[in-house]
């Protein structure tokens, strides 16, 4: 996943759904249930989630001007806000 290009879909038994468009591993614009938010803030709602399936669609997408945030990075940046949140 760190340099795939493509789009990844997350949803859940109970219809809500994420989607996170990926340039060469790197975050360009993510939503969930139809709405662009930050990919930070969706991916929180994301791991909020008990259950669900997900979907990798690889993609030759075109880049845009928007900023660009490593899977990793904001991985660990999600998993910290939600461990502090939880204090």
């Amino acid at each position: 996943m760190e340099r795939r290009s493509g789009q990844l879909k997350v949803s859940t038994d109970a219809g809500a759904s994420a989607l996170f468009t990926l340039i060469g591993g790197t975050f360009v614009q993510s939503e969930v249930n139809g709405t662009e938010r930050p990919a930070l803030d969706v991916l929180r709602d994301v791991l909020k989630w008990r259950s669900g399936k997900f979907y990798f669609t690889p993609r030759d997408i075109q880049p845009k001007a928007s900023p660009r945030v490593s899977i990793g990075e904001i991985l660990l940046t999600a998993m910290q806000l939600e461990d502090e949140s939880r204090r």
